[in-house]
């Protein structure tokens, strides 16, 4: 499982480049009106004629600390940092002028699962007429897709056993609003993950984790480091 993320990332490369070369004329004028509330969040990619809205998200609550024990104090020999790569479904809509290429080249969805039934997210096409007071004389043409896309999850545990996860979604080049998630607890890859995104399991683990010595007296690195055990702290 640890060799596919070049092998995955390599796949997310050719999609996009591949779906760049696929251009259409929608009829702009017949769809809907792009909703407000997600009008309302678009973002202009910088040096472009592409706007982008994320749904968004919750400024991130503080990570819980560990109480303090009763008896004695005890550390880990080591902090770790380990990556993670992960399917997920969350709504991000582009909008691009009609006569460039349409707005789903410029997202690139997962490539679909080596194993289990394949995910499909999502898809609705809207128009926009005005933006930052701006009318169109054209109006853009808008897609919202819900994936799934990929996305990194990096969990780092500190020498105190504090544990948190930092998740960001890929797929959406130069995304000026792309959020970053930040949760924590023991396992976070797996639980307590954030509702507003839809994870499509299973994670995968992206090489070995990342060590950091927590006292002189510890080995993280060289051909045989001391990973995980704890001990007491002087």
């Amino acid at each position: 499982m640890k060799s596919r993320f070049p092998i995955v990332m390599l796949l997310l490369v050719t999609a996009l480049a591949t779906s760049v070369c696929q251009k259409s004329e929608p009829d702009v004028g017949q769809l809907e009106e792009l909703p407000k509330d997600i009008a309302d969040n678009l973002q202009r990619v910088p040096n472009s004629d592409v706007l982008i809205s994320i749904t968004l998200v919750a400024a991130p609550s503080p990570l819980p600390t560990p109480g303090k024990p009763n008896g004695p104090i005890f550390a880990r020999a080591c902090s770790e940092t380990q990556n993670y790569l992960v399917q997920v479904l969350y709504p991000v809509t582009v909008c691009s002028r009609p006569d460039l290429a349409p707005a789903s080249t410029f997202m690139a969805t997962a490539p679909p699962s080596t194993g289990g039934p394949a995910t499909t997210g999502t898809v609705k096409s809207f128009k926009l007429s005005a933006f930052l007071g701006q009318r169109f004389t054209n109006p853009f043409f808008c897609q919202t897709r819900s994936g799934p896309w990929l996305a990194t999850i990096v969990r780092n545990i500190q020498c105190n056993e504090a544990t948190s996860c930092v998740m960001v979604i890929m797929g959406v080049p130069s995304c000026p609003a792309c959020p970053a998630f930040l949760w924590g607890g023991a396992n976070c890859q797996v639980s307590n993950r954030p509702t507003q995104v839809q994870f499509i399991d299973p994670v995968f683990e992206q090489g070995n984790p990342s060590l950091s010595p927590c006292s002189s007296k510890t080995n993280c690195g060289g051909s045989n480091p001391t990973s995980s055990p704890i001990h007491p702290t002087d």
